[in-house]
């Protein structure tokens, strides 16, 4: 599977790349979206993990953004806090909602399928 990960927190994305590239899964790491649109057509992503809280531009605006733009891509949106209403807007978006808690357990369940 191929991945993007937009992560501030380096000791984390650090972790998701593990995770990932571990498992002879493919990571690129996006600071923000000035490369995205290129990357994207030229990588074509399964999976695409958001930190909520981005620096730059919030988690759940760029998912909206890349929902709108890319129907088809899956996103998952993560967050240090296992919040009800930030599940509930994820899912309005179009994306899954994933504390950091379960990122493992979710990375099992993507690549079982």
């Amino acid at each position: 599977m191929k991945f993007f990960l937009f992560y501030e927190n380096k000791l984390f994305m650090s972790y998701l790349k593990e995770l990932i590239t571990s498992n002879r899964d493919e990571c690129v790491e996006l600071n923000d979206e000035a490369n995205f649109y290129s990357l994207y057509r030229d990588y074509k992503p399964d999976w695409i993990l958001i930190d909520i809280p981005l620096k730059n531009n919030n988690g759940f605006k760029l998912a909206e953004i890349l929902k709108r733009d890319f129907p088809e891509v899956n996103i998952a949106l993560l967050s240090d806090f296992n919040d009800e209403r930030l599940r509930i807007k994820s899912e309005e978006i179009g994306a899954v909602f994933i504390p950091k808690e379960k990122t493992f357990e979710f990375y099992q369940l993507i690549n079982s399928k």
